[in-house]
């Protein structure tokens, strides 16, 4: 029986020879199948081939092949996607583009490079979905994030049937381009929004192109100039030579910069900056001009604001050098409103000041043509009005008829149709205004130019005058705080007693004055003194001593103080010493200079009263002995510093011992003040000292202090000088007027 094979296939591609049917005898490619079949009964193989013609086949590998190697080397990108846009094709034009490598995007979406759709904005896939070709530029996100832009071309793919298989992508990038295009994009926005004038020419001189700037400056619309002559506006400013020198330079490709006074559509003039250049084309000829102009017709006229404020500011700092401060406010307010009026041609120079009650006063003022006029003082209305502006600063006003103001008649005689005013200050303190008016139909600008001005000499007004009225303001309040004191009756006498240092009986009071505000007697009586009312002062409170003394012991006599210039006024003094029921001894202070020792001493001989004379303060001022030589008097007062501290101090001891050794031969004897302590009370004894005053004998008190301590009764002295020793009150607190 018959052995049975499995059956074996080769197959193989060769090419055919001649095929009795292919009449052409062409060869044609063919693969060829052989197959081992079983064995007959003879033993023998049969073999089976089959041959088919694979030409077809053959040209469409071919053809795979190319167009693989076409898409490989093609510079853009290429990309293919199935229909749900996952990348199943990418060439090295789409790696170099978006730089990801083909292993990093097969089977990506293509949504990586150019983002997810959004709603409402998917124009990408359901136009090639519809099988309708995109075409365009398209922005495209590199793998290292910078933006790339392509113009890309992305269409439908379909198979033989014409059923659709996937898209399509080829893209060349132009970010470059887009990047230039997108500049000059920038720059046109810049020229037409730019705030100077932009104007192209051609070569025959007719207008191009102009921007909206030069629209709004020169008043023409871009359709009114557009195709005419640039010399429409010209201002005619520039000469005939200068336009052929711009023209000259220009012609030689170089920028020509100057100034020129255009003309408006509206026949005003600008004065304009420009810079004009030829425009080039890519082989350097001239193909027209541009001419960017800047307006600065404002600048200009701050310029010329300028020199004359500096015109101005030259006569101000002639007129500070001419000027200094006179005798009187009222003087120096005078001198400035004169030099105020040289600076222009001004109807009036003046000068107020807010006064403590209310009201502006005119303290000078120049009126041109005519004789300084007495002027009243501005109501307390328009004085709250100036005031509340001056602090905001300079200004200017038209002047309308005031019935009411106090310059109205006179102003109205001038024609003043404005003024002009600035704050005058001292430091921060408003205290007046300087001002001027004019009589000029439209003086107002004018006026607002030479504010400057103005201030500066407001400014010097302060300077000067400041110092002056802030000295006459405070002498002022201090007269009525005095005239307060006088008429209120704000003080009362005290009296401190002085004892006999040998036997410490006490033989008299001094009478001292405190005032109901506490501040100190030395320094109310010094302050009335330096304002002129010292004597009306003292003429105040001395009846009140005189009275009040009334209650002390019998047999004790008085000491008052009084100052030279109350002594020189005599009569007023002795009506008031005339009062007095016991002996009076009159102290004048050391510390006030007798100018005339004579007519003192004559003042002192008119005094009805028997009194005698005491020099207080010895030891403290600069004419100690020239005050005992001249007067004579019958008590000189140590004063506290020589007293202090004595039994320590062998220099102290000294000196009193030399004045004891003075005085004596004249009769005179010593009271030493401000004794507080029992060894400075010995000491003093020891020195012959024979009169003692201080803390410990008694304080100032009032008179019913001491009803039972009557004249030749001791002193409290003992109990006293165990205490330690206590501040003393300034010894000016003694003086009574």
């Amino acid at each position: 029986m018959a052995t049975k094979r499995r059956p074996t296939t080769l197959t193989s591609d060769r090419r055919s020879g001649p095929d009795p049917l292919n009449l052409r005898g062409t060869v044609r490619p063919a693969r060829h199948t052989a197959g081992v079949g079983e064995r007959d009964d003879r033993g023998r193989t049969r073999v089976v081939g089959v041959d088919a013609d694979v030409t077809g086949l053959r040209r469409s590998d071919a053809l795979l092949r190319l167009q693989a190697s076409v898409l490989a080397n093609i510079r853009g990108g290429i990309i293919v996607t199935d229909l749900s846009g996952r990348i199943t094709h990418w060439n090295d034009g789409a790696t170099q583009i978006f730089g990801y490598d083909a292993s990093e995007m097969l089977g990506n979406s293509i949504f990586v490079i150019y983002g997810e759709p959004q709603d409402g904005q998917s124009g990408l896939s359901e136009a090639i979905a519809a099988g309708v070709d995109l075409v365009g530029e398209r922005a495209g996100r590199r793998k290292d994030g910078q933006c790339v832009w392509v113009l890309a071309h992305t269409g439908l793919m379909r198979d033989d049937a014409g059923a659709p298989t996937g898209f399509i992508d080829t893209s060349t990038e132009i970010t470059a381009a887009h990047a230039g295009e997108a500049l000059l994009a920038r720059l046109g926005a810049a020229v037409e929004y730019a705030g100077e004038s932009v104007v192209i020419t051609g070569l025959n001189g007719l207008i191009e192109y102009v921007n909206p700037a030069f629209e709004r400056v020169s008043g023409y619309a871009r359709a009114e100039v557009i195709g005419k002559k640039s010399s429409i506006l010209h201002g005619g400013t520039k000469s005939r030579p200068s336009y052929k020198a711009m023209r000259k330079a220009l012609a030689a490709g170089g920028h020509w910069a100057a100034e020129f006074t255009n003309r408006r559509k509206d026949g005003t003039t600008v004065v304009e900056h420009e810079v004009i250049s030829p425009m080039l084309d890519s082989v350097g000829a001239i193909t027209g001009y541009v001419a960017v102009k800047r307006d600065v017709t404002e600048e200009r006229r701050l310029e010329d604001h300028a020199r004359r404020q500096l015109r101005e500011r030259v006569l101000v700092a002639s007129a500070i050098r001419a000027m200094d401060a006179r005798a009187t406010p009222e003087a120096t307010a005078e001198a400035i409103c004169l030099q105020v009026a040289s600076l222009s041609s001004l109807a009036t120079a003046g000068l107020f000041i807010f006064e403590p009650n209310g009201r502006a006063a005119s303290y000078g003022i120049t009126v041109a043509g005519l004789p300084k006029p007495l002027l009243d003082p501005l109501s307390r209305t328009r004085t709250t009005y100036l005031r509340n502006h001056a602090r905001e600063g300079a200004w200017t006003e038209a002047w309308h008829d005031q019935l009411q103001h106090p310059y109205n008649e006179l102003f109205g005689r001038l024609g003043v149709k404005s003024t002009a005013y600035a704050p005058v200050r001292d430091g921060d303190k408003l205290i007046g205004l300087l001002f001027v008016s004019s009589a000029l139909p439209e003086a107002i600008e004018p006026l607002a130019t030479m504010l400057p001005a103005l201030v500066e000499f407001a400014d010097i007004a302060g300077a000067l005058m400041g110092p002056h009225l802030a000295e006459q303001a405070a002498t002022t309040r201090a007269q009525r705080r005095i005239r307060r004191v006088i008429t209120d009756t704000a003080f009362h006498p005290v009296f401190q007693p002085i004892v006999e240092i040998e036997s410490g009986q006490t033989v008299a009071f001094e009478a001292l004055t405190r005032f109901t505000d506490g501040v100190a007697p030395d320094v109310r009586f010094a302050e009335a003194a330096r304002l002129g009312m010292g004597a009306e002062l003292e003429l105040a409170t001395l009846p009140a001593s005189i009275a009040a003394a009334a209650g002390l012991p019998r047999g004790t006599w008085l000491n008052v103080n009084a100052s030279p210039a109350l002594v020189l006024a005599g009569g007023d003094l002795a009506a008031v010493l005339g009062r007095s029921d016991r002996a009076l001894v009159v102290e004048v202070t050391e510390h006030e200079e007798v100018a005339d020792y004579a007519a003192f001493k004559t003042a002192l001989d008119g005094l009805d009263t028997p009194i005698r004379l005491a020099v207080d303060d010895i030891g403290a001022g600069y004419g100690s002995l020239h005050h005992l030589v001249k007067l004579q008097p019958a008590f000189v007062k140590l004063d506290r510093w020589l007293v202090a501290g004595i039994d320590g101090d062998p220099v102290r001891r000294s000196l009193v011992a030399g004045l004891g050794h003075f005085s004596a031969p004249t009769h005179c004897s010593i009271i030493a003040e401000g004794v507080e302590t029992v060894a400075e009370h010995e000491t003093l004894r020891g020195l012959g000292v024979r009169y003692g005053q201080g803390y410990l004998y008694g304080r100032p008190a009032a008179p019913h202090t001491f009803a039972g301590n009557g004249a030749g009764s001791a002193t409290r002295a003992p109990r006293v000088a165990r205490r330690t020793r206590r501040p003393r009150a300034t010894r000016r607190e003694t003086v009574i007027a």
